[in-house]
């Protein structure tokens, strides 16, 4: 009896671990208010072509680069319920009342411009969210329960629905979506229809491969449907009985990138199904998140998921979703998220790099983004991140100021560098990104220039030779005509003293480093050059006699 019961509770500990195993492969890292200091309640979610990610919220759109958090507003404060990245990387905005496009200002500082003033005359405002945006070749749509609103050609077209528009899709550059009515796709600005069947009426719709889209429904469940052939497909869910399926209310879906579909839920969590509907995952408050209510799912580039909550934001890195393994590591970009001006806490830079003034946002600094500053604005703070986000990040940075460091400093964990007291030249501040597997990222930069002081322009010191060269003539003449002999030897012995303070001056930095920084030694330098003034000053009288044809010393 005694043998039994040890192997019965050897066994319970066995499943226990494998339970705990299980749970370990799940990774969630949770955001709320206090991190990103805007509404609880977030809509949307997407990741620019730099990769950083934005975030609908309540209160406007959040910026995430990994380190900083930033809300950029709407007018009239409104909400965003739908994000989209357009083909050249343009960030989509739909708000309520409201649509429109994030651009860099001339600080590269992302903001909000609306793009409602468009609209027809016959629209001069609406009411209602834009739940979807979809970006095609030719165009972006923006959806709301009553409007179609294509934007195309900086032109726009509003088609209304005769009933309610519930999903929409993009499938090979084509556009679906469902109404009261059935499946429509738009063809030159018109709603053509495609099945006038009200089975259709999907909650969601979803790309699923080149020839088939998915459509999730709460009381159908998951189907597939070919606009070629018209079929229509159930997928049976072998984990997920009919009427289960029907008591969860949906709230999100997405198409994650190895097949897999991820349905979100009211305060019931996510599950991920494989494409037979085989259930392999969910996600809910147990598993670490930090409500059950998802409103969106997004898969980043490193095949992390992204689910806004009713409650914030969580961030989930799970192998199980992606089969054996962590997914491979690819495009780590290091970022510079801010320059600021020391002097009076200025922003020079926000961000975002851009080719011409309101245009779409870029990694890489164009010549028309290179300042110049006066040369006393010579104090610098860089802020800087990465687009790699992980649940527990480990990321280490390294910097290079090119035109004052003589090479790559030391990895560290700072997300920024001081640095003050600046020469004027040209400068490039360097930074690198390491993952803690020693993987090593894009490096970023940012060129910058200080201007040089009108007290070292060419100029300047061509007016001061030019006064030095007076001052000689001067001198020679005094001495020429036999009058103020004195003075002219004065003069003389002020432009040498001048000659050779320059002269010391050029030399410092030389001395300082054979030297060593030791002041014996530029004492004695010092005193050298003093000894060789008064030889100096005589070769001068004598060159300048020569020259004059006098015959008295100067």
């Amino acid at each position: 009896m005694k043998k039994h019961l040890n192997i019965f509770i050897i066994l319970i500990l066995l499943l226990t671990t494998s339970e705990y195993g299980k749970a370990e492969e799940i990774s969630v890292l949770n955001f709320g208010i206090r991190d990103f200091n805007a509404d609880r309640r977030n809509w949307a979610i997407t990741q620019d072509n730099r990769g950083v990610m934005y975030f609908g919220n309540e209160d406007g759109v959040l910026e995430y680069d990994g380190t900083t958090w930033r809300l950029i507003s709407l007018p009239e404060e409104s909400g965003v319920y739908s994000l989209a990245v357009g083909k050249d990387g343009q960030i989509f905005v739909g708000g309520n009342g409201d649509f429109g496009c994030l651009t860099p200002d001339a600080h590269g500082t992302m903001e909000f411009i609306s793009m409602a003033n468009k609209l027809p005359d016959s629209y001069p405002q609406f009411e209602g969210r834009i739940y979807n945006i979809s970006v095609g070749i030719e165009g972006v749509i923006f959806l709301t329960d009553k409007l179609l609103i294509y934007y195309i050609d900086e032109l726009i077209q509003v088609i209304r629905a005769d009933d309610y528009y519930f999903s929409s899709t993009m499938l090979n550059s084509t556009f679906y979506v469902a109404d009261g009515e059935g499946l429509f796709k738009l063809d030159t600005g018109v709603l053509l229809p495609v099945v006038t069947d009200v089975s259709i009426r999907s909650n969601y719709l979803l790309p699923y491969n080149d020839s088939q889209i998915l459509s999730i429904t709460q009381n159908r469940g998951v189907e597939t449907f070919n606009p070629a052939d018209k079929t229509l497909d159930f997928i049976s869910l072998p984990d997920l009985e009919t009427e289960k399926f029907k008591s969860l209310e949906l709230s999100a879906a997405a198409i994650l990138s190895n097949g897999n579909i991820a349905i979100g839920t009211v305060n019931q969590g996510m599950i991920i199904l494989e494409p037979n509907g085989k259930q392999i995952k969910s996600f809910n408050i147990s598993s670490g998140l930090g409500c059950g209510n998802i409103l969106d799912i997004f898969e980043d580039r490193q095949m992390n998921l992204w689910l806004a909550l009713e409650c914030g934001i969580s961030l989930v890195s799970d192998t199980g979703i992606f089969g054996d393994g962590y997914p491979e590591i690819t495009d780590i970009n290091s970022l510079i998220r801010e320059v600021e001006g020391l002097k009076n806490d200025s922003l020079i830079f926000g961000g975002a790099f851009f080719e011409i003034p309101g245009g779409v946002h870029q990694l890489d600094q164009p010549e028309s983004m290179i300042y110049k500053f006066p040369y006393d604005y010579n104090a610098y703070r860089f802020a800087f991140s990465s687009n790699y986000y992980d649940t527990e990040p480990k990321l280490q940075f390294q910097t290079w100021l090119e035109g004052l460091d003589e090479g790559w400093a030391k990895w560290s964990s700072r997300t920024s560098r001081e640095y003050t007291n600046l020469y004027w030249g040209k400068y490039i501040f360097h930074v690198n990104t390491r993952l803690s597997d020693e993987t090593i990222g894009k490096p970023a930069s940012y060129i910058f220039i200080i201007e040089t002081p009108w007290f070292e322009s060419w100029w300047f010191y061509g007016t001061q030779v030019t006064i030095l060269f007076l001052l000689l003539t001067a001198s020679g003449l005094l001495a020429k005509m036999g009058k103020a002999l004195k003075l002219s030897n004065y003069l003389t012995t002020i432009v040498v003293l001048v000659l050779f303070k320059y002269f010391h001056m050029a030399l410092a930095p030389y001395i300082g480093h054979v030297s060593a920084g030791i002041a014996f030694f530029k004492i004695v330098t010092s005193v050298v050059i003093g000894f060789i003034i008064n030889p100096a000053q005589e070769i001068t009288q004598k060159t300048m006699r020569k020259v004059l044809g006098t015959k008295k010393d100067i």
